[in-house]
């Protein structure tokens, strides 16, 4: 192999498993020999159960600290590593290892690059110690790696070598889950919604992922509300858990129209993504707007919510709706998409469409281009 490259993740995440597959093949085609370090998760996140499995990977041993709720890192180097002509890591300020390699002797040895968002798009402190100081960070790597083109303009804004950033657009494997969602059956279809009691010609609204105060919950309830009271037929549907989701389960107890059915997988998942219309997402968006576009739903968010990076995948009136902060413009957009059925014919499409330009595959693509225009400067 002619160039050494060490990708550092914290601990291997499950969702990231098929982007390592795709680089480590695509770095093999190239010539570069390609190694994966990862450790195990922090006593904060092991209860997160997310960390997935590759029979390739460098595992090593981290040294956790909890101090006032957050979690810090030392993970060493692998010694045969040290030689490396690229080390990738995560701009994280709690890894602490980090220091060593962007000041120590590593950095005589090999160029270092950044992979992240630039900031920390929910920080409740964003010009606090620990954002100036990740700011200032930021010129001190040889390369950038982001997740998509909002955090480019972070790291551009910050003074930054255009040339020397490399967009990956973060995204999920949405392959399999449009091979579940073209697997379920009319007959799947027509006992589940037997099964909760909706009629046939109902429109249906769902959420999926984690629940937590930054999705706006309170929202999701209240909007349902209005909708409900404008539109008889409508039901909607709650997947997921997590620290809000009792909110959820107490308006269930008396809307019928609200159906909190707890964590979903697979197939199981898709069955809600088929026979919903629209996905309600209120609060912060992130890498699951790639399961609504996959599914051919429209996503409807407030703009003004704490997003991640990925909310630029979304465009407003394009594949979804990007709202005001208020709970009236939030209610009328959706149903608006209900009462204008071209308009939400078109959306749909688009949405399908623009799954297919963040996949999987093509972020492998876009970091094995990064890595060798990285290995190629002076």
């Amino acid at each position: 192999m002619n160039s050494k490259v060490t990708i550092l993740q914290d601990r291997l995440l499950h969702y990231r498993v098929g982007l390592f597959e795709h680089l480590k093949r695509l770095a093999d085609e190239r010539d570069i020999a390609l190694s994966l370090v990862h450790g195990q998760a922090s006593p904060l996140a092991v209860m997160k159960k997310d960390e997935g499995y590759l029979d390739w990977t460098l595992q090593v041993k981290n040294r956790w600290w909890v101090i006032n709720g957050h979690d810090l890192l030392w993970q060493p180097l692998p010694q045969q590593l040290l030689d490396s002509d690229l080390v990738v890591m995560l701009q994280h300020n709690r890894i602490l290892s980090n220091y060593k390699i962007l000041f120590g002797g590593q950095r005589r040895r090999s160029k270092i690059a950044f992979w992240g968002h630039g900031k920390n798009f929910q920080s409740k402190k964003p010009r606090g110690m620990g954002e100036r100081f990740k700011q200032r960070l930021i010129l001190s790597v040889d390369w950038w790696f982001t997740y998509t083109q909002t955090s480019v303009q972070v790291i551009e804004k910050a003074g930054f070598d255009p040339a020397r950033i490399t967009c990956l657009n973060n995204a999920i494997d949405t392959k399999t889950f449009q091979a579940d969602l073209a697997s379920i059956t009319p007959d799947e279809i027509r006992a589940l919604k037997e099964q909760y009691g909706i009629p046939e010609h109902s429109f249906i609204g769902l959420f999926c992922g984690s629940i937590y105060p930054d999705k706006k919950p309170e929202i999701m309830i209240e909007a349902g509300k209005i909708i409900k009271s404008k539109m008889p037929e409508f039901h909607f549907f709650v997947i997921g858990d997590g620290p809000s989701a009792g909110q959820i389960k107490e308006a269930a107890v008396n809307n019928e129209w609200l159906h909190y059915v707890g964590v979903k997988k697979g197939r199981d998942k898709a069955k809600f993504f088929r026979i919903s219309h629209v996905a309600i997402n209120p609060g912060l968006v992130g890498l699951h707007v790639l399961d609504a576009f996959a599914a051919g739903l429209p996503m409807v968010t407030m703009a003004e919510s704490k997003h991640s990076p990925e909310i630029c995948y979304l465009v407003d009136g394009h594949n979804g709706y990007l709202t005001g902060n208020s709970l009236d413009q939030y209610a009328d957009a959706i149903l608006k998409l209900f009462n204008d059925k071209a308009a939400y014919r078109a959306i749909c499409r688009q949405a399908l469409l623009d799954a297919q330009k963040y996949t999987v595959e093509r972020m492998a693509e876009n970091f094995i281009d990064g890595i060798e225009k990285c290995l190629e400067t002076a």
